[in-house]
C-alpha cells in the first residue's frame, strides 16, 4: 500500500486512495461511483498493459512497481512543435481506481523507452492520469566510485546550432539553447547545477537557467518534482569522455595499491593490506574489496585478503573495489619451494622521513646496511627481518643486504621527505 493513502469517503468501495491530504477533498459528484465503475469495468477493456512506474509514492520516491496502464494519443495533430512526434506525448489512465494521484516527475517505462509525467491531473481527479512525454535524450555523470549514473530526461526543442552560409561579418547568429525538463530525484537534486556539462552526442552541452525549487505544493519544500532548465552547446575537452558520454569522465581516477610480498613460500600465509588512491587523495567515503585468485592451484586468497601459498609458482591476486567492480588491480606472488632464500615481504623503493619499514626473508640471514648518511636513518634486526626507520631525506641512498650461506639479496632504499 502506498504510503500517502487515505481511505474514500465511501468505505464501501474497499480501497484507499494514494492521494496525499487535501488533494481530494473537493471531489466530485459521482466520484465514488466513477470510481466504482472503473474498477469494475477496467477488466473488459482491451488496452490495458503492464509498465513499470517510478515515483508513486512520494513518501518513497525511489520505489517501482508493476501497473496496468493505458495510453493514449495526447494530441489530434502533429503541429506539436517543430521538434516533436505525436508518439512523444501520451495519456496515461492507471486500471487501478485508487491510483487517481500521479506526482509530476513519475517515470514510465513502456515500449522500449522512459517516459516522464510532465502535466498530471492531479487536483480531485476521479482515477490516476496524466500527460506523459517520452525521453529523448541522457545524462551520463559519475558517482563517488567511478559507476555511470544515467538519468533520461526530455529535450523539448532542438536549437539549430547555424542557420545560415553567408558571410556573417555583420550579421550576428543567436546563441543556442535547447530547453530540458528532468525528474527531480536525489542524484539531480545533488548533482545537477548552473553550468553543468552534458554530453549528447558528439557534442557537449552546459546547463543554463536551472530551475530547481519549482513547487507542486506551495508549503510543501519536499514537493520539487521537476527541473526546467537550458542547454547551450560547448565544443568537447580533453577530459570529457565521449565514448561513454560522460563530461570530465576522463579526468576521475582511481587506483587500488597493496602491501604485497614479492616471495612467499609453500605453506606459508600473509595478509595483503589494500588502499585506495581516488583522484590523487585518499578516498572520504567508505570503501571495501572482493579478492580473487586466478591461480588458486598456487595460491588462495580468503574475502579478508590473507593469502596462503599452496604450490611452486607465479600467483596472481585480483582485488577489486566493491563498489564499481570495474575498478581492481592484480598482485602477482613468485611462491618458492620453503628452501629458497628470498623475500618473504615487499621491499620499497623509497622510504619517506618519519616512516618505518620492516623487510623479511623466507629463512634466517645476517644483514647489513650501507649507503646513506649517519644519523639519516635508524635500524633493528631479527634472525629473519630488519626494521629501517627514517629520520630526515638524504641524496645518498642504503643498500640492505641480507646473506644466508652462499645466497645474498639486496635492496636499494632511496631516504626521501615524502
Amino acid at each position: 500500500m502506498l504510503q500517502n493513502a487515505k481511505p474514500f469517503g465511501n468505505e464501501m468501495l474497499g480501497f484507499v486512495s494514494n492521494s496525499p491530504t487535501g488533494t481530494g477533498e473537493q471531489k466530485q459528484y459521482f466520484a465514488d461511483s466513477t470510481r466504482l465503475h472503473v474498477r469494475e469495468m477496467a477488466k473488459y477493456a482491451s488496452d490495458y498493459f503492464a509498465a513499470e512506474v517510478q515515483g508513486l509514492d512520494t513518501a518513497n520516491p525511489t520505489d517501482k512497481g508493476w501497473y496496468e496502464i493505458r495510453a493514449t494519443d495526447a494530441f489530434t495533430s502533429l503541429g506539436i512543435s517543430s521538434n516533436s512526434r505525436m508518439d512523444d506525448w501520451k495519456n496515461v489512465y492507471f486500471k487501478r481506481p485508487e491510483i487517481d494521484y500521479v506526482p509530476p516527475g513519475v517515470k514510465f517505462w513502456f515500449w522500449n523507452n522512459t517516459w516522464l509525467a510532465d502535466n498530471p491531473s492531479n487536483i480531485g481527479s476521479i482515477s490516476g492520469n496524466a500527460l506523459v512525454r517520452r525521453c529523448n535524450v541522457v545524462w551520463n555523470s559519475l558517482d563517488y566510485y567511478g559507476n555511470i549514473v544515467s538519468e533520461p530526461f526530455v529535450l523539448t526543442n532542438v536549437a539549430t546550432k547555424a542557420n545560415a552560409n553567408t558571410d556573417t561579418e555583420f550579421m550576428k547568429l543567436l546563441d543556442a539553447y535547447s530547453d530540458c525538463i528532468m525528474q527531480a530525484n536525489e542524484w539531480t537534486l545533488a548533482n545537477l547545477r548552473e553550468n553543468t556539462r552534458i554530453v549528447l552526442g558528439t557534442g557537449v552541452y552546459a546547463v543554463r537557467g536551472l530551475s530547481n525549487y519549482i513547487r507542486e505544493f506551495t508549503d510543501d519544500d519536499t514537493s520539487v518534482r521537476l527541473l526546467y532548465f537550458s542547454v547551450f552547446y560547448q565544443e568537447p575537452i580533453e577530459t570529457d569522455d565521449m565514448e561513454n558520454q560522460v563530461a570530465d569522465g576522463l579526468a576521475f581516477s582511481w587506483e587500488i595499491t597493496g602491501d604485497v610480498p614479492r616471495n612467499m613460500t609453500v605453506g606459508q600465509t600473509a595478509t595483503i593490506v589494500p588502499a585506495s588512491i581516488r583522484n590523487g587523495e585518499t578516498p572520504t567515503q567508505p570503501v571495501s574489496y572482493l579478492w580473487e585468485s586466478t591461480t588458486p592451484d598456487i595460491a588462495t586468497v580468503s574475502d579478508t585478503g590473507e593469502v596462503e601459498a599452496i604450490s611452486v609458482g607465479q600467483a596472481t591476486i585480483q582485488c577489486t573495489l566493491e563498489q564499481n567492480p570495474n575498478i581492481s588491480t592484480t598482485f602477482t606472488i613468485d611462491v618458492q619451494d620453503a628452501a629458497v632464500f628470498g623475500w618473504a615481504s615487499s621491499v620499497p623503493d623509497s622510504l619517506p622521513q618519519f616512516t618505518s619499514v620492516t623487510l623479511i626473508t623466507t629463512q634466517d640471514a645476517t644483514w647489513s646496511v650501507t649507503g646513506g648518511v649517519e644519523n639519516a636513518f635508524d635500524y633493528t634486526t631479527t634472525d629473519n627481518s630488519i626494521t629501517i626507520t627514517c629520520y630526515y631525506p638524504v641524496d645518498i641512498p642504503i643498500v640492505v643486504t641480507a646473506t644466508n650461506g652462499t645466497s645474498t639479496l639486496t635492496a636499494t632504499i632511496a631516504l626521501t621527505a615524502r
